[in-house]
């Protein structure tokens, strides 16, 4: 199951994380943009940021195994959608275990967009 965009809203999520991939490091900024549009489609939507509960890192599992202090993601539809999971968006029982190492050492926590900095 995948977040049900209609396509042009689909295409202009996709854009917004094809301008801010990855290994850009610009998450916030990315959910900055996404946010509102998730907002629309479902309400309860919210900014979530990653953080360690053990270490100073989140782990992911991308090719590099980049380590990043934190991550944002928007939470939509039972879905995460960022950059690592595209505007389809992951289901949200899936994307720990699919994304990071360590899953067992990050957790989640709502955030106000205008609060994180990177």
């Amino acid at each position: 199951m995948t977040v049900p965009w209609n396509p042009p809203v689909r295409l202009a999520v996709d854009g917004i994380l094809q301008k801010y991939p990855a290994a850009s490091c610009r998450c916030a900024d990315a959910a900055r943009e996404v946010f509102p549009i998730a907002s629309a489609l479902d309400p309860q939507s919210r900014a979530r940021i990653l953080r360690p509960t053990e270490g100073r890192f989140v782990a992911t599992k991308m090719a590099a195994g980049r380590k990043w202090r934190h991550h944002v993601s928007v939470n939509v539809t039972a879905h995460f959608v960022d950059a690592l999971t595209g505007p389809d968006g992951t289901e949200q029982d899936l994307y720990l275990n699919t994304y990071f190492q360590f899953p067992d050492a990050i957790e989640w926590e709502d955030t106000d967009l205008r609060d994180v900095l990177l």
